[in-house]
This record gives structure tokens, sequence and C-alpha cells, in this order.
């Protein structure tokens, strides 16, 4: 009797222990889907990076841009010398005449910033534009990839950068400006245009103009004398009293009895004086 159960048992039917074809199939779904999901943000990531690459190389142009304009202006004491019909350029001189032949397939390092076959840099500076107030260069910087095959522009990236003109501090111009020193009863000093050889002199005005201590001396950038306060009266050069220059109120016995600022660019200047 057992046997014939035994018998009965194993010629039963057979027990399936393998996968379902339609789990197999969602599972390689699921699979290729993380795996499209993985290459897209890839590739989204490397336009991101490879974008601000090229972003970084306009705004470096631009810069540069900056640089050279600034650079031209102090050559020139703040004169522009180039306009919109020829604007700066990597491969121009400061009035924007082209130092250069630069035409899309150029290979020389002055027409561009980066110049490569693969892409290239420039930038462009047109004139300051006075709001009234202060005169603002605006530069254009860009930067251009290029077609491995043909060598044209497929893709462009541009940044632009505004920035006040201001004049950078020439120490010799210093120097001058501080030529002149005057105290006491009319007395002074001319320290020369090297700012290191003081030679007594005496001021136009003496023995009339009198500062105890506090005097201040106002020198053009060239060396040249324009007038002088004690903080009560302004004496010119020639040491005649200036315009509505008397009764100051201020006091010659303070350390610093005036001060005086030039007026941005225009031909003046403007004083300042202390009571005390």
């Amino acid at each position: 009797m057992h046997d014939k159960h035994a018998a009965i048992r194993h010629a039963g039917p057979a027990v399936s222990r393998g996968f379902a074809l339609p789990t197999i199939l969602i599972a390689a779904v699921v699979m290729l889907a993380v795996m499209l999901v993985a290459v897209q943000a890839v590739v989204v990531t490397r336009n991101a990076l490879t974008d601000q690459h090229y972003n970084q190389l306009a705004c470096v142009a631009a810069e540069s841009g900056l640089a050279m304009a600034t650079a031209c202006l102090n050559q020139s004491e703040l004169t522009v010398t180039w306009s919109s019909a020829k604007p700066l350029r990597p491969n121009t001189d400061c009035e924007g005449t082209s130092q250069v032949g630069c035409d899309g397939a150029s290979t020389n390092a002055r027409c561009g910033i980066v110049v490569a076959d693969t892409h290239r840099s420039t930038f462009t500076v047109e004139p300051p534009v006075d709001n009234g107030h202060e005169r603002v260069i605006t530069v254009v910087g860009s930067a251009q990839r290029l077609r491995a095959s043909t060598g044209s522009v497929w893709r462009s990236y541009e940044y632009s950068l505004r920035q006040s003109v201001v004049q950078q501090m020439d120490p010799s111009g210093d120097l001058l400006s501080q030529r002149f020193w005057y105290s006491g009863t009319g007395a002074g000093l001319d320290f020369g245009a090297s700012g290191t050889a003081p030679t007594p002199v005496a001021a136009a005005c003496a023995p009339t103009c009198i500062s105890n201590e506090g005097s201040t001396v106002a020198t053009d950038k060239g060396g040249n004398l324009i007038f002088w306060t004690n903080g009560l009266t302004v004496w010119n050069r020639d040491g005649d009293l200036m315009q509505n220059s008397t009764g100051l109120n201020g006091n010659n016995s303070t350390t610093q009895a005036a001060a005086f600022f030039p007026l941005g660019r225009i031909d003046a200047s403007m004083c300042f004086v202390k009571r005390s």
C-alpha cells in the first residue's frame, strides 16, 4: 500500500518554478526607463557645464575690453578716442583702427581673446555714454563655438559689462598737485616737479596774506598754482582776491582750514572750510 501511494504521487503533474514572462518584461521596461533618465541627466549636466564654460569665456572677453577702454582713457586723459563707427576690438588701437585684418577664418591671435579651431572669444567697446552725471562704458564680450568641418559659427554666447569711467591716479601727477605749500606770512615752499627738492618761495600776496596754521593750496596736474586759502580768504596765483573769496568763516589756526576737490571733469574746484 505504501508503494502504491508513492507511485501515484510521482505520477502527478510537474510544478513550474520559473518567472512568468510578464514579470520579466515589466522589469526590463523599468530598468530601461531608469537608464534613460540617467542618460538624460548626464546630457543635461554636460550641456549646462558647457554653456557655463562659454559664458565664462564671454565674461573674460568683456573684462578684457573694459581693461583696454580704461587704459585708452587714462592714456588720453579721459578723452574718448574711438567711435561707434570704429569701436574698440582686440585687433584695434585706441582710436578703433584695425591693426590686423580679421575675417571669420582668421587664426591671428590679435583677432580675439581666445582663438582656436573649435571656438573663439572677442569683445566690442562702444564710446562711453554721458548721462549727465557720469560716463558709462558698455562692453559686450562674446564667445562662439565653431563647426569643426567648416569653421562656421553654430552657437554664440554674449556677456555685457557696464562700468563708470574712473581715471586712475598718476603718482607723478599726485606729486605735482602738492607742489606748493604756503603758511605764515605768505611764506612757502616749492617742491618742484620731482616733489623732493623744496625751495623757499614767497606767495604773490605776501606780506598781507597770513596763515597761522591751517592753509590749503590748489595746484593743477601740471604743477601750476591755481589758488590758496587760509580758511578766511582765497587768493589766486597772482596774489589777488578771488570773487566771493572773503569772509569764509573758517579758522586759520585750525590744523586743516580748508580742502579743495575737483568737480569731476569740469574745470573747476569746490572749497570746504573748517571753523575749528
